[in-house]
């Protein structure tokens, strides 16, 4: 095969042998690389072996992003969850920007093609006014949810609940019915 290299109005088959033995060399130098595993270290990383942090964004229908699953450090397994340290789950308001709200948990496993995270250690969730804790929890990126199973305990700061009155009902609660058991809220 003989490669036409256009220089100066002329066609010079010389210069396209040139061509041609450089690119060899170029491709063969990317080759060497890509076998050696310099490239792309993490995305071939033997099964167990530990690589660097992880950031998995949970974007939304209208290109926003609702939440930021990261981790210090990941450890892959082969046919099996991804094991992450140091997790840390940020949710953002509407604008995609601001932290509503964040997780975090010493470590848990996530599955990348359900996006599911799930754990049996503890987790804490901190937002404007409220912190949750518990152990055992479970979180479905896609449907922005989390479930904690044991330990749950709700703590509200600074929130101004005003005096918790029974309704005008002369009946007390322990008498009635659920349906008619009514506390209102009074500032």
């Amino acid at each position: 095969m003989t490669v036409l290299w256009l220089a100066d109005n002329a066609i010079g088959p010389m210069r396209g042998r040139a061509v041609r033995r450089d690119l060899f060399r170029i491709g063969l130098t990317v080759w060497m690389l890509c076998l050696s595993g310099i490239p792309g270290r993490a995305q071939d990383a033997e099964p167990g072996e530990v690589a660097g942090g992880v950031r998995v964004p949970e974007i939304n229908d209208q290109g926003i992003m609702t939440s930021l699953l990261t981790g210090r450090e990941v450890r892959f397994r082969p046919r099996k969850p991804m094991e992450i340290t140091g997790l840390e789950i940020f949710f953002f308001e509407p604008d995609g920007v601001t932290v509503r709200m964040n997780a975090v948990s010493p470590g848990c496993y996530y599955d990348s093609i359900k996006g599911k995270a799930f754990s049996d250690k503890p987790i804490r969730i901190e937002g404007s006014g409220f912190v949750i804790t518990g152990t055992r929890y479970e979180y479905m990126a896609s449907e922005q949810t989390m479930e904690i199973f044991e330990d749950v305990k709700v703590e509200l700061k600074n929130v101004n609940l005003g005096d918790l009155t029974p309704s005008t009902s002369n009946d007390s609660p322990e008498d009635a019915s659920d349906d008619e058991a009514d506390l209102t809220l009074t500032p």
